[in-house]
């Protein structure tokens, strides 16, 4: 235990037969609330920092001020999940070794709800609550045009390949997951 309030780790992005590891931070380490979201100011769109699955976060932090999900957004009801949390976090550690999987798949649920207009109606509905979160940490003035900059963002996140010896041992692991999951399902 860590003593923070979020764990986020990179992971392993995987689309056909490519893999490759993704995260934002540099390096791992235990960062205070404000230079966490100079990171993220950094690069808004990242999958990293929008979505949960690479994230744990102490539920008591979750519990005390009542937080969920949106369930009026269709789309990136995680990354307000987020910013929400963030208000409230102190520390944030981060961790380089990847513990997640993310496949990318066509025909997704996220794919099919990215309609130019759903876009632009959550990227504005969004926007507010990112600002708040800065302007709570007297960022926003000084930062006031780089954090407007994700209004025009394109969500993605930032792939480094893995070599070859790496590629093995992922694969590996992830096949092994996989077939676990489809054992489960069958019992």
């Amino acid at each position: 235990d860590s003593g923070s309030d979020l764990v986020i780790a990179d992971y392993y992005r995987i689309r056909g037969k490519q893999i490759h590891q993704s995260g934002d931070i540099r390096e791992g380490g235990t960062y205070t609330r404000t230079r966490f979201a100079e990171f993220m100011m950094e690069n808004a769109g990242d999958f990293y920092y929008g979505v949960v699955w690479n994230k744990l976060f102490r539920r008591r932090l979750i519990e005390d001020h009542r937080l969920s999900f949106d369930d009026k957004l269709a789309w990136c009801e995680d990354f307000l999940f987020n910013l929400e949390y963030l208000r409230y976090a102190k520390t944030i550690t981060v961790l380089k070794k990847p513990l997640y999987f993310y496949v990318k798949t066509r025909g997704s649920l996220v794919n099919t709800m990215t309609t130019p207009a759903n876009v632009i109606r959550t990227k504005l509905t969004l926007f507010e609550y990112y600002k708040d979160l800065y302007q709570s940490l007297d960022l926003y003035e000084k930062n006031r045009l780089k954090i407007q900059l994700f209004l025009i963002q394109a969500a993605g996140d930032k792939k480094r390949p893995v070599d070859r010896e790496t590629y093995g041992e992922v694969a590996e692991k992830y096949l092994k997951e996989k077939g676990t999951r489809k054992k489960r399902k069958k019992d």
